[in-house]
Parts: C-alpha cells; structure tokens; sequence
C-alpha cells in the first residue's frame, strides 16, 4: 500500500523523494483521472465555442422596418394626401428581393395600407441590386442596408380633421448566401404628423 500522507504532516511542500512514493500502485489511477479532467475540460469548451453562427429563428432577427407619415396636405377631389416613407434596415449579410423582383424565384416585397387609405402613385425604392442566383436559376433584384421607400397615400378629407394611424402592411422574404427564411408579413401603425 502506498503511504500519501508525508511525514512533514499537512504541508503541501513535500520534497522530492515524498512525491516519489506517489509512483507506486496508484500512479496510473491517478494519471487517468487527470487526463480524463482535463479531457473534459477541453470537450466542454469545444462544445461550447461557436464554430459558426446559428440561423436566425426569424427574419424579424436581420430585417427591422419603421416608418414616418408627413402631415396630410390637401389634394383633388376631396382629398387628402399623405407622404409616407418606410425604412427597411437589413442586417450585414443578409439581404431582401425587390418590390420588382420577377416570379419564379423569391417572395417579391409588397407594400399595402388599410382603409380609409389608398395608395396615391408609385411606391418609389432605392436603386435594387442585381445578380444571378444559382440557387433560383434566375437573376434576383435585392436590397440590403438601409433603404428607404416613399409611399404616396391619399384618404377623403372628411378623415383628415383627425387622421388615423396608417396600417402598413410590409411582405418580404430574407436570404443570406447560405439560407432564405420564410417570406414574412410586418405590420407598422404609423401616426400622421401634425399639420
């Protein structure tokens, strides 16, 4: 049997020769044990240390959108009009297709409003980027960044005394390099500035 108690009782300095006797029947036991700890460690901390980055559960995670409405100002046929800009903010890597983008591939963006609005005009986007996408076969028209869009409402001016939030219903599809996520629909209520 081996003795693991020194003679110089508890002090943790034993000399050399001490340590010697620790190189009998239960050195190998010992030395197991601690590779085995330090084995754990190791595992644990590679378990844990992101090798890539996870998906996102939803575009809601690279896609932000907000909007701002301008007072109504007065236009024909008893009307009013209203300026309103959307702003889309997509997160570096990913990227939206186009209110332009062509069937057959990705979810075209939509922007619509409810009543007592109505879009007035053309929604006018920023310039789209353009590039074939191997994965649809076709060529895509996307954004990314920051990118503002400026939609034209009117309403009847009875409404205008009192404007109510503009609903603003956004349909977009977010994809990466790697993945798309499942095209989603983003609801704004955007109050009209004061006049």
């Amino acid at each position: 049997m081996v003795n693991l108690v020194s003679d110089r009782g508890s002090n943790p300095r034993a000399s050399t020769n001490e340590r010697a006797d620790l190189k009998g029947p239960l050195f190998p036991y010992i030395w197991h044990m601690r590779a085995a700890v330090v084995g754990s460690v190791l595992f644990a901390a590679a378990c844990t240390s992101p090798k890539s980055e996870a998906p996102p559960k939803s575009d809601a995670q690279v896609v932000e959108w907000t909007g701002i409405a301008a007072a109504p100002k007065l236009g024909s046929e008893n009307t009013m009009l209203v300026d309103l800009e959307v702003q889309l903010t997509v997160t570096g890597g990913w990227h939206v297709y186009s209110l332009t983008q062509g069937e057959g591939g990705p979810t075209a963006m939509t922007i619509k409003v409810a009543p007592p609005y109505e879009i007035a005009g053309e929604i006018i986007g920023p310039p789209v980027e353009k590039a074939p996408d191997p994965e649809f076969g076709i060529i895509t028209e996307t954004y990314s960044g920051e990118q503002i869009f400026k939609v034209p409402l009117k309403l009847a001016a009875s409404a205008s005394m009192n404007p109510p939030p503009i609903e603003v219903k956004i349909r977009s599809q977010a994809c990466s390099d790697k993945l798309c996520l499942p095209a989603r629909t983003t609801t704004l209520n955007v109050t009209p500035e004061k006049s």
